[in-house]
Formats: structure tokens, sequence, C-alpha cells
């Protein structure tokens, strides 16, 4: 499955910081029931799925990975010996400075619960143009992953989107985001 998402953006954000957020975009499918657990996150009865690109992600990959000098260049930065490796060897996905893709999938059954999956099956890559971003989402139709929706031909099911402006501060649970929307395979 590919899905490619477009949206209007005049600002491309891609840096994070105590004054600066990221753009990103994220596609939910329930886990099961179509389009009966809540738009926001699922339920614990009815959890979803999520797949999330962030434009900070995107150029961690194309440009190598930020430090805090590269967001304030006059910052004396001393190295401390835990660091980066510190929060990447408790699992930590903010710290990830390996990344070969600019998605993480998750599994949610409501607010508080987004959990990161330990499998990781979506691909995504994006470009930011003319004041527009354009991002691809891949991920297979069916794996054996339990976290993973499993989407059949001629099956209907559902999925929305939320976006996150950067520029507009959208963090967190301030997003722009759509309800469920039918889907059908052919």
């Amino acid at each position: 499955l590919a899905i490619r998402v477009e949206w209007a953006d005049p600002t491309k954000s891609h840096q994070v910081s105590t004054d600066m957020a990221t753009d990103a975009v994220a596609i939910q499918f329930p886990l099961k029931g179509g389009d009966q657990t809540s738009p926001f996150m699922g339920t614990k009865e009815v959890p979803v799925a999520i797949m999330q690109w962030k434009a900070l992600w995107q150029h961690d990959i194309e440009k190598g990975y930020q430090k805090v000098t590269d967001i304030y260049p006059n910052t004396y930065n001393e190295t401390y010996q835990f660091g980066i490796h510190a929060a990447r060897d408790v699992g930590n996905p903010v710290a990830n400075n390996q990344r070969k893709t600019a998605a993480e999938e998750y599994v949610a059954g409501g607010f508080g619960s987004l959990t990161i999956q330990a499998h990781q099956d979506a691909f995504a890559s994006g470009e930011w143009k003319d004041g527009k971003w354009t991002v691809v989402f891949s991920r297979p139709l069916k794996s054996k992953d339990e976290n993973d929706p499993q989407l059949k031909v001629k099956e209907k099911t559902s999925f929305s989107f939320a976006v996150w402006e950067g520029g507009q501060k959208n963090v967190g649970g301030r997003k722009n985001y759509a309800m469920w929307t039918p889907l059908l395979l052919e």
C-alpha cells in the first residue's frame, strides 16, 4: 500500500527546540471494526495503528543528525559522556540517529497510550517544495504483526489523517485532523 499526502505549508519546519516544532503527518488505521472506534487514537477495546512521518526525521536522513549547535550555533556545547548514547540505549525514538526511513509505526488504544511498535514495516519520504509538503508512505498490505492493520482487497476499512504545522507551533494534540474516511482497496 502506498499513500501520497500533500498539503500547503508556507514554512519548512524541520527543527525542534523549546520554541520550534517540526512539520509532521500521520495516517491511522483501525485494527478491527472499520470506523467503529474513536478517530482520536482509538480505544482500549478497538486500538489503532499509526504511521507517522516528521520533517525532522527526513532532515536527519538527508543532512545528518541535528545537534544543539545546529539550531543554536553560538551555544557552548560540552561533550557529555552519556548524551545521545544513553537516550538511544534506553530506546528513546527521538535519539535514533541511524534512521533508514522518516516513518515510525505506533499502536494506540486511546489518549496517553501511544506506543512505538517493536517491528517497523512502514517507509515514508517527504519533500517540501514551492510552499507544499508531499509525503509518500508505504507498507505491506499484510504482516504477521498483530499491531499492523491487515488490509485486504475488496474489504472495507477506514483511515484518518493528522497534520502538524511546525511554523504554527502544532505539537502533540495541537494538530489538524480528518475524521475516518472509508477505504476500499480494489
